[in-house]
């Protein structure tokens, strides 16, 4: 047995010697998932039939074949035709593959024929009809028409018509590098050779063998390329013609090219590849490529130039580079020979940065790059800063920043000169941007600037340009009017005049005294181990400045950047934290007790090994009056407690005081392995008594959730896009909310909420009904599924909601427990009403009768004193596996099916306030106000 898509000399002779009978064509069979397939075109009787001539060993029957379950029995057979047939012959079937069975008797006559091959598998009899050549004895010779000449352009699929003789000669192809050829018969004599390029170039021998019996073989050659003109030699280079065709050099990287024209490229494919060819300019030039990596290394049009690579003759126009060391106009390392080259546009990096070249072992002569503007930090040249071993012909001039020039000046109260000096001496020094309240002008003759503070001066970045001719420096200094030593930039901690935050040790320094005000002025990298703050009670702006890397490892109960806050925390990106606790724990505020956390965006990973509760992205635990708003997180969190939520771990309510979680994101994952999954993307968990003590609104989460627990009681088990679980009904309202991630967990599953209480305008979206990626999943333990589109279980209303494009699908082992559109159980007065399922699949439990057990809206009638009704389901919404009828009822489990879903229907039928909602690009409705609305730049 062969694997089917393995490339086979025997696969491609046996595809010239049949026609198939079937209407479909090869490029038409599409596999269907799970369902056995005959591969017609790559089914084949093979080898040289002769008439009145027996068979040999290579006379098979090859049937190809898809999606056969492992070990599968079959029996192949085919009644004669033409003297020739197919004893009925076992053979065993798996996967995607080949089988091959002999054929058997004599060919009786010259001619074509059909032969009709049986295939019974498992009860069920497949026919594959297949065309064969039979030719006279006693041929002497091959003949074909195949034409030898070269075939240029060969940057699509090529075809290449011709005929052979005799009709069975089988054909032996190989092919060149990054090519594909399929031989497809077209009549008894006729073929057609199909090229196919697998790559960007295309070059070398497409050498086709043709064999017939004993006779001699007949071997052929064309030379393919992707090219115009050239075969890529020193003598006749390809030709570069347009864009697309010099896009194809980085791909051959030792052949010889020429110029035939001006040619205008957006940008080099070759700037990271190693170029060791000739590329000859012609006198023409390439115009307006831009190269954009600034975080690259080792750049240029070319990446390095080897030391057999010779660039002559080129004018690179317009060229923009942007990167960062080692960085050339026309490489970033050159150890080949470049001459009359001329470059001009400009080139930005930071160090060992050349107008031709960052780092030279070659040689440069007779170059012009006078137009060229060359940017750098240090080590900055016309040619090349470095050059080592190789040799220069032209005049290069170096421009190196001393290491004493400042990078940082403090006391800065009163005027006073800053020096600049650098090499060469006839270099001049121009002020690019100065900070707020801060003054500066050229000391004459000099390379120095007098610095004047102005009133309300406290810091702030000072950019200077070292310029020589074209080549020029940008360096940025920090300027303090504090003295060196000062912790806070300035200020006294009040309202009107906080403290100024610019580096770690000032950051840690709130610890000190966590009643005042403080901004950060600048972002700030942590090292090593941050210790939470254990209080916070005044305020702290982050500006949108970042904290990065902040790293915490704990054991301490409702450890965070700060342990409890009560004061206000805002405008700041918590960037790339890494924190591990054995505790419950938020990023920012292990508790938030009445304070406000506002725009405030966290990214990163987030470990717990704590085998009780709590973690949150944002905060582990929001106490009543606290208040999460204008949030995004993007975290991998792996944890083993019990409630985890991408933003809020647990919300505990109290009279007289509300808390909120509002207009926030939650993105990334979340992966839980414990005793009880109470799981949600942005809240897990809900305690306390009082009715709408919390509320979730208007927020969006877009992660994957997965709980691998090994949860044995129902009651612990809630996980939902938004919401966890509540302890009692009505506590945490939900509005407003969108979840667009994926769920995998064993019971209680909900796109919004695993079990809740009220929930109104709330949408899931997946990626599309039947897809292999579910939105929601029931594995793991217990595995009893009690999935529903909006809620596992409510306990008070589920109004105006709209579940669309989404997957939801039980475990094979789900025992009766519903998949309903909406909502699988209810709890207390809960129902649901005037609210809308589209184009989704609902898959329940293949284990017999829990198939029926699936339903378009709710899988029980809505509890008293609430009713379900005004409930609506598109047409396209399936119910796979459920043997009983759909209802048609919108107070029924299944809902009304919808005849329309236009913007009226949605308003006056069901209800729904499009100051909330607006139509989507489907038709169907969209939340307005969903997820992160602040100001800050991304992470």
């Amino acid at each position: 047995m062969k694997n089917l898509y393995k490339k086979s000399l025997s696969l491609l002779s046996l595809v010239l010697m049949v026609m198939t009978g079937c209407s479909k064509k090869e490029s038409e069979v599409k596999p269907i998932a799970d369902r056995f397939q005959i591969v017609d075109t790559k089914s084949a009787v093979n080898g040289n039939l002769v008439d009145g001539t027996a068979l040999t060993a290579s006379n098979t029957f090859t049937l190809a074949y898809l999606n056969a379950a492992p070990g599968t029995s079959a029996t192949i057979s085919a009644e004669a035709i033409n003297g020739l047939s197919i004893d009925p012959t076992p053979v065993t079937l798996s996967g995607n593959a080949t089988v091959d069975v002999p054929l058997k008797g004599i060919p009786a006559s010259d001619g074509t024929f059909t032969m009709t091959v049986k295939i019974d598998l498992g009860g069920t009899t497949y026919i594959c009809t297949k065309i064969f050549n039979v030719d006279l004895p006693n041929i002497t010779a091959i003949t074909s028409s195949l034409p030898l000449a070269k075939l240029f352009n060969v940057n699509v699929v090529t075809s290449v018509n011709f005929e052979i003789y005799p009709r069975s000669t089988v054909l032996t192809i190989t092919a060149p590098a990054n090519t594909t050829v399929e031989v497809i018969s077209t009549s008894p004599k006729g073929r057609t050779l199909k090229i196919t390029p697998t790559s960007q170039f295309t070059a070398g021998d497409l050498v086709v063998t043709s064999t017939f019996m004993a006779l001699p073989p007949l071997v052929q050659t064309i030379k393919l390329t992707a090219f115009s003109k050239g075969d890529g030699t020193a003598t006749t280079p390809f030709e570069l013609t347009d864009a697309d065709r010099l896009n194809r050099v980085a791909y051959g990287l030792n052949y010889s090219y020429i110029l035939a024209n001006d040619i205008t490229q957006a940008t080099s494919t070759a700037t990271g590849v190693v170029f060791a060819g000739t590329l000859d300019g012609n006198g023409k030039k390439i115009s307006g490529c831009t190269i954009n990596a600034a975080t690259t290394d080792k750049l240029g049009y070319f990446g390095e130039l080897s030391t057999s690579a010779v660039v002559k003759n080129l004018t690179l126009d317009n060229l923009n580079i942007t990167g960062q060391s080692n960085i050339g106009g026309l490489a970033g390392i050159n150890r080949g020979t470049v001459t009359n080259v001329i470059i001009n546009g400009n080139l930005t990096g930071t160090t060992f940065v050349g107008g031709i070249t960052g780092n030279n072992f070659g040689t440069i002569a007779s170059c012009d790059i006078s137009a060229f503007n060359v940017t750098g930090s240090n080590n900055i040249a016309s040619l090349t800063p470095t050059v080592n071993s190789g040799s220069l012909q032209n005049a290069n001039v170096i421009l190196v920043v001393p290491t004493t020039l400042p990078t940082t000046m403090y006391g800065v109260s009163t005027p006073q000169a800053a020096d600049f000096s650098f090499a060469p001496s006839t270099g001049t020094v121009t002020v690019v941007t100065t900070p707020a309240n801060l003054t500066t002008a050229p000391i004459g003759g000099t390379q120095k600037l007098t610095l004047t503070p102005l009133t309300g001066f406290i810091s702030g970045d000072l950019t200077v340009s070292l310029q020589s001719n074209k080549l020029s420096v940008l360096r940025t200094i920090k300027i303090f009017s504090k003295t060196q030593g000062s912790i806070f930039d300035a200020g006294d901690g009040s309202v009107g005049s906080p403290y100024l935050i610019s580096t770690a040790a000032a950051l840690d320094a709130v610890r000190n005294d966590v009643t005042k005000n403080y901004k950060i002025v600048n972002d700030i990298t942590l090292t090593g181990q941050w210790v939470p703050i254990p209080s916070f009670s005044g305020s702290i702006d982050g500006q949108g400045f970042k904290v990065n890397n902040m790293t915490i490892t704990t054991a301490i109960t409702n450890d965070g950047w700060v342990n409890t806050n009560t004061g206000t925390i805002k405008n700041i990106r918590f960037a790339n934290v890494n924190c591990n606790t054995s505790a419950p724990f938020g990023v920012v505020a292990g508790k938030n007790n009445g304070g406000t956390i506002q725009n405030v965006m966290v990214s990163g990973t987030v470990t717990s090994t704590n085998t009780v509760d709590v973690l949150g992205g944002i905060v582990g635990e929001l106490a009543a009056g606290g208040k999460v708003t204008q949030c995004y997180t993007n975290l991998t969190m792996v944890a083993s407690c019990g409630m985890v939520g991408g933003l809020v771990g647990r919300l505990t309510t109290s009279s007289g005081s509300t808390a909120e979680i509002s207009f926030s994101t939650a993105t990334g994952s979340i992966e839980e392995n414990a005793s009880k999954n109470r799981i949600g993307g942005i809240l897990a968990r809900a305690e306390g008594t009082v009715v709408g003590g919390g509320i979730v609104k208007n927020c969006l989460a877009t992660l994957s959730i997965t709980a691998t627990g090994t949860a044995t009681a129902v009651n612990v088990n809630g996980v939902g896009g938004i919401f966890g679980a509540d302890q009692n009904a009505g506590i945490v309202p939900i509005d407003q909310c969108m979840f667009t991630g994926t769920i995998s967990a064993g019971f209680s599953i909900g796109g919004i909420a695993g079990v809740g209480s009220s929930i109104t305008n709330c949408l899931v979206v997946g990626m599309g009904p039947g897809n292999a990626f579910p939105t929601l999943r029931s594995t793991g333990v217990p595995q009893t599924g009690n999935i529903g589109g909006i809620a596992g279980t409510n306990k008070v209303k589920l109004v105006n909601c709209v579940v669309k494009n989404a997957t939801f699908k039980a475990a094979a082992t789900t025992n009766l427990m519903p998949v309903a559109g909406m909502v699988s159980t209810y709890q207390n007065g809960g129902y649901t009403a005037n609210s809308f399922v589209g184009s989704t699949s609902l898959e329940g439990s293949p284990t017999p009768p829990n198939g029926d057990y699936i339903f378009r809206i709710a899988g029980t009638a809505g509890n008293s004193p609430g009713a379900n009704a005004g409930n609506y389901a598109a047409a396209s919404v399936t119910t796979a596996l459920r043997t009983t009828a759909v209802g048609n009822d919108a107070a029924g489990l299944d809902g009304a099916t919808a005849n329309t879903t236009t913007q009226t229907f949605f308003q006056s039928t069901m209800g729904f306030d499009y100051s909330i909602w607006k139509t989507d690009t489907d038709g169907y409705p969209t939340l307005q106000h969903a997820g992160y609305n602040g100001g800050l730049a991304t992470l």
